[in-house]
């Protein structure tokens, strides 16, 4: 797969039975280029609605801050269908200094009916100090939302790219150690300390 778009890429990728795909950029040579891998993921039209985003979502987002450390940020917070969301709680590990964030009520909205485009507006508080994310996200549907930070990258913004997916709370009893149970898979990334003779933290020897 060729993209048409600035910067351009050229990707393996692999059909599932489902109608998703996964995919790797293959034209980093050298050293050089974008090394990169995702997924591509047929959607539901009629979700594209600030209606449709209604119930208690957990999200999960990663990338890099301003020194290009590791930066993560796992959470919930639950969606009304009318642009606002509450009981908004998170766990940020910043290249090892691990806090837990307050999230204040945030806000949200589906912008564009026919892509399924959105802006959401997170406002954890830091330290007592709010600090405000936003996000551009796209609907695959009404349980799962691919999300990716649009501010400057600064100390205080990191440079954000995640998945938002609707929560399924046990009836009567919520969430207990119970809920972890059966067959399970479980997938990471992440990066270590640049080596000697390397320039940054990679994943892979250099």
């Amino acid at each position: 797969m060729n993209l048409n778009i600035p910067g351009g890429g050229t990707l393996a990728f692999a059909m599932m039975a489902n109608g998703n795909a996964k995919f790797v950029e293959i034209d980093a040579a050298g050293g050089h280029g974008t090394v990169g891998s995702g997924t591509v993921e047929k959607v539901d039209t009629t979700a594209f609605s600030t209606a449709k985003i209604a119930a208690d979502y957990a999200f999960g987002v990663a990338g890099f801050d301003q020194s290009n450390n590791r930066t993560a940020l796992a959470g919930r917070f639950t969606a009304d269908g009318l642009g606002t969301f509450t009981n908004g709680a998170a766990d940020l590990n910043l290249s090892g200094m691990f806090s837990t964030l307050n999230v204040l009520a945030g806000t949200y909205a589906v912008t564009d009916g026919a892509t399924g485009r959105g802006i959401l507006n997170m406002p954890p508080a830091v330290g007592g100090t709010p600090i405000n994310l936003n996000f551009v996200f796209y609907v695959v549907n009404a349980g799962k939302v691919f999300a990716m930070e649009m501010d400057a990258l600064s100390p205080a913004t990191p440079l954000l790219t995640g998945v938002v997916l609707q929560q399924q709370t046990p009836a009567i009893v919520g969430f207990t150690n119970a809920s972890l149970n059966g067959g399970m898979v479980m997938y990471g990334s992440g990066t270590g300390p640049a080596k000697q003779g390397c320039s940054r933290p990679t994943v892979l020897d250099c």
